[in-house]
């Protein structure tokens, strides 16, 4: 996966949108003529098919002869060929649903290539330029090495393998005068980015679950001011009860304020996912009871 952007020599351009595989996971991106947008169709394997790959490489793990290099070398290789034959079929009947629902192509574009030219409707010039983002990854402070990041399949730094957790997003029309977002992944990335509101990981594509602008917080999915609040330190002990639901309500307070007596940390917590998450624990209570 890789991000993609339309620009214009005149300082024209549209959000950022996906591009590309990754895990599983396909991004279309589509630009529409009639409101110079560029958006992305997310498709996703469904679970059971997922549960067929995963079933397929422990049955071959099972059946071999023994455990030399070369044995697992061939299991590795047949999961790959079964895998791409999941992916193909898959991707081949919800492809030809996706090219007729955008077949007008006076209206939609539908994944276009890097390259591509269209009309820019604030210089009204065919020079709104389809390109891919530049995104810097920097490795842990061992290795301190800076690397362009091409793909959401690169493996990692060249240098030492590592597999990067912190990203720039470099804009060709920065402006100076508007801070940079910080987001936070739930793959544990950071992503240092132009702006919140299109600031996909460059790893896994996923929008943060939360992110800084000018060290003020703001809950990634509601966007609001994030509020501060002392969180037990009896969380690493303890399991909450919505732990299976949390993407739902990411910035809850999960394990709930701590007593003043109790030992304790700051933490941070976005008011309206704590208001679904009462209202999730009610909801679950009434259940049980």
């Amino acid at each position: 996966m890789k991000l993609v952007q339309a620009t214009c020599e005149c300082g024209f351009q549209t959000r950022k949108a996906r591009s590309g595989y990754h895990f599983h996971t396909w991004w279309f991106p589509v630009f529409s003529h009639t409101k110079s947008q560029l958006t992305d169709v997310e498709l996703s394997l469904p679970e059971e098919d997922r549960m067929r790959i995963l079933e397929h490489e422990h049955q071959l793990y099972r059946q071999l002869p023994d455990r030399s290099e070369a044995s697992k070398k061939r299991m590795h290789e047949e999961c790959k060929e079964f895998t791409h034959s999941v992916h193909e079929a898959f991707i081949g009947a919800m492809l030809e649903e996706l090219q007729e629902s955008h077949a007008d192509s006076d209206q939609w574009t539908f994944d276009p290539p890097c390259g591509k030219v269209f009309m820019c409707p604030d210089c009204r010039k065919k020079s709104l330029e389809l390109r891919q983002v530049d995104v810097l990854a920097y490795c842990h402070a061992e290795c301190r090495h800076e690397y362009r990041w091409d793909d959401s399949e690169m493996h990692g730094c060249p240098r030492c393998n590592y597999r990067p957790h912190r990203f720039k997003v470099v804009s060709l029309h920065e402006d100076e005068t508007v801070a940079a977002t910080f987001g936070s992944c739930e793959c544990s990335s950071t992503t240092e980015s132009p702006s919140y509101a299109d600031a996909y990981c460059p790893k896994c594509g996923s929008l943060p679950t939360a992110y800084r602008v000018s060290q003020k917080f703001f809950c990634g999915m509601h966007h609001e001011r994030m509020l501060p609040y002392r969180v037990p330190s009896s969380l690493f002990f303890v399991e909450h009860s919505a732990r299976w639901v949390e993407n739902y309500f990411p910035n809850a307070k999960f394990w709930g304020d701590a007593a003043p007596e109790e030992d304790s940390f700051s933490g941070t917590y976005c008011p309206s996912c704590e208001a679904d998450h009462q209202r999730w624990l009610q909801e679950n209570a009434k259940g049980d009871a």
